[in-house]
């Protein structure tokens, strides 16, 4: 080392061999955790990772276990050396707090992620132990409400259909007793079956593909028959009134008269049908056959002869008056025709006799009412026998729940409800145990990762600097390896 320079570093003032030895860790001023400490003597949980046991799928990550024992070892190794050197160079502060973090920032978080593992670890693998016991139950428990469903003749239910293009079966939906229900209920009949069975008729028909589109013409069907025939339901009122004739029709000069006309036809015959509907509707109803016995309560209902029969009267009388209107109407514009081509010369002919126009006005206005009065007889009717039919599947079911083999079904599927919310539960304290290891061990490698940059600021910070009779000089250039070049070595992994 050439020093011709510099000034030489003045040595000490007594010899080496009066230099006192480095009093050792136990006996400084704030001692390293010994090989007897509580760190050290608490046995270690290791769990078996699964990482060592198969190879690791592709793009999959397994951390390994996280040793506090063996980190904190080597940690301790690793402050004792650094001490040492601190104190050999006259650092003493800086020993002094090195060793103070180590024993406020990695100590306390990896004794208690320790203290964790030996608690929680073993908690955790009887919850695992206790979901394969829970689950291989359930298992034995479904197979079983399966043996009882085939031993009562029951239909296993589906939950759901694969498509077409998956190539697998429907998969049955989750055991419950709502599944044994549903399969008491697929067990049952169909309504044909139970209506060929009572001689009567279906009370829906079946259709085809085109049957989906029912509604919607349906729907068109209600409202453009009333609109047609009201539109000349309007146009004849108004006709009688003296409010339209023929040419104002022909030549559109009162649009806005002929429009309220419109409007006030189409909501006339529009409620004649629901009076009809509601008033066929009624009847159905006061005909049904009622079945009164020693268990069956009777329905009640209005009965109001009288009432009934007037509004009766009031709807014939509704349907009689746009009868008439139409025919009258239909004559007056007739007649108004005819006078035309007379004055123009044309040839004309004559007017029809009354009842020909009576017979025009029911073509027009009845049609209307007469499917709505039958459309309300016939809803009823299939509302009736719809729940006569699911009266007699609700006393097949009741009669099939009585069966032996029915209720020890129901009584699994409960079990299986059972056992399903104890999987859920013991999967929650195990995902809660897992939270709190995990939170823990992030806690203890982060306070030893931050311990470490720590010594490795300290280490680049001492770099260079030399005591010299109570100051700091600039370290000098050297060609043989120091021990704090070997310090940052080790730390920056180049060996």
């Amino acid at each position: 080392m050439n020093m011709s320079n510099h000034e030489q570093p003045r040595e000490p003032e007594h010899d080496q061999e009066q230099v006192q030895p480095t009093p050792p860790f136990e006996h400084a001023a704030v001692n390293l955790p010994a090989s007897d400490s509580p760190s050290s003597a608490t046995p270690v949980y290791e769990p078996t990772s699964p990482f060592w046991q198969e190879p690791p799928e592709r793009s999959l990550y397994f951390p390994p276990p996280y040793s506090v024992g063996r980190q904190l070892e080597l940690l301790c190794k690793q402050v004792e050396m650094i001490a040492d050197y601190l104190q050999s160079r006259g650092f003493e502060a800086k020993r002094q707090e090195l060793i103070f973090r180590l024993y406020t920032d990695v100590l306390p978080a990896s004794e208690e992620f320790e203290r964790l593992r030996n608690e929680l670890e073993p908690q955790r693998a009887q919850l695992e132990k206790a979901i394969q016991q829970t689950q291989a139950e359930l298992m034995q428990v479904e197979q079983e409400v399966y043996k009882k469903l085939a031993e009562a003749r029951l239909p296993i239910p589906t939950s759901s259909r694969a498509g077409r293009r998956a190539q697998q079966p429907p998969r049955p939906p989750a055991v419950e007793p709502e599944m044994v229900e549903k399969a008491l209920s697929d067990a049952f009949a169909n309504p044909e079956d139970i209506c060929g069975e009572q001689g009567i008729a279906p009370p829906r028909e079946r259709g085809g593909f085109l049957s989906q589109f029912a509604p919607v013409g349906t729907f068109f069907l209600e409202l453009l028959a009333p609109l047609t025939a009201g539109i000349l339901l309007g146009i004849n009122l108004g006709v009688i009134t003296g409010f339209l004739s023929l040419s104002d029709l022909l030549n559109l000069k009162k649009p806005l008269l002929f429009g309220f006309a419109v409007l006030v036809g189409f909501f006339v015959e529009k409620m004649g049908g629901i009076v009809y509907y509601a008033l066929t509707s009624s009847f159905a109803q006061a005909s049904e056959k009622r079945e009164v016995g020693n268990e069956v309560q009777p329905i009640p209902s209005l009965r109001h002869g009288f009432l009934f029969g007037f509004l009766t009267l009031l709807a014939l009388a509704l349907g009689v008056g746009m009868v008439t209107v139409d025919a009258l109407g239909l004559r007056m514009l007739h007649e108004e025709a005819i006078r035309n081509a007379q004055v123009l010369g044309a040839q004309a002919g004559e007017v029809l006799p009354l009842w020909v126009y009576f017979i025009a006005g029911v073509i027009i206005s009845m049609p209307y009412l007469i499917y709505k009065a039958v459309r309300g007889w016939r809803d009823t009717e299939i509302r009736q026998r719809e729940a006569r039919v699911e009266y007699l599947r609700w006393q097949h079911v009741e009669q099939r729940r009585a069966e032996p083999a029915v209720q020890q079904a129901f009584t699994l599927a409960k079990r299986a409800v059972e056992l399903r919310q104890q999987i859920l539960n013991l999967q929650q304290e195990h995902a809660f145990l897992t939270q709190r290891l995990d939170s823990a061990r992030t806690q203890a490698i982060g306070c030893h990762v931050q311990f470490r940059d720590y010594l490795q600021q300290l280490l680049n910070q001492m770099d260079g600097v030399y005591p010299t009779n109570g100051r700091h000089a600039p370290r000098q250039q050297e060609t043989e390896t120091t021990l704090l070049k070997r310090l940052l070595e080790f730390f920056s992994g180049k060996r």
